[in-house]
């Protein structure tokens, strides 16, 4: 027999993400990925559902030089400059 590897409060929360990416509760996925420091996953997840609030709150939490979550998915950032606002 062999012991259980005990997971890291971060894979813990990492493979809950996957079981409610599963399950398609896609909104409770993004956020445990957030929690987890899985940026990929949960702006792919964000960009797909076109979540714009949560891409802006997500764009806040990275330092600014890591850009590359963003460069994975450059698809999610178009949705919010698609709108052009106007100022009188």
């Amino acid at each position: 027999m062999y012991a259980a590897r005990p997971y890291s409060p971060q894979e813990f929360v990492q493979r809950q993400a996957e079981w409610a990416e599963e399950v398609a509760d896609y909104a409770a996925a993004a956020d445990m990925y957030l929690k987890a420091k899985r940026w990929d996953k949960a702006i792919m997840l964000i960009g797909k559902n076109e979540w714009k609030d949560k891409l802006v709150e997500v764009m806040r939490t990275l330092e600014k030089t890591d850009v590359k979550p963003l460069q994975a998915r450059p698809g999610a950032c178009t949705s919010l400059t698609s709108h052009t606002h106007s100022f009188s």
